[in-house]
């Protein structure tokens, strides 16, 4: 289930425009479901530059918070599908 932003004002004046809102919200959850895989994976690239600079002990905290994005983002996909 899909629910809308608070700030998003719907007040639908029959069934078929409901369910233009409620598609519109689903497109923008799977659109937000593929950046937070995207910014994961972006996240875990960043290492490689962090280790080669000589900071490894960033990947502390770079390394859990990409994984963390890809795994949730690519859950949420699988959910979206079923």
């Amino acid at each position: 289930m899909v629910v809308p932003p608070i700030w998003q004002q719907d007040n639908p004046r029959d069934e078929r425009e409901r369910q233009q809102i409620v598609e519109r919200n689903v497109r923008s959850e799977h659109r937000r479901s593929w950046a937070l895989v995207i910014g994961g994976a972006l996240l875990l690239a960043c290492m490689l530059p962090a280790i080669l600079a000589g900071l490894p002990g960033l990947g502390i905290l770079i390394v859990p918070t990409g994984l963390f994005m890809v795994i949730g983002g690519g859950i949420q996909l699988l959910f979206e599908r079923g």
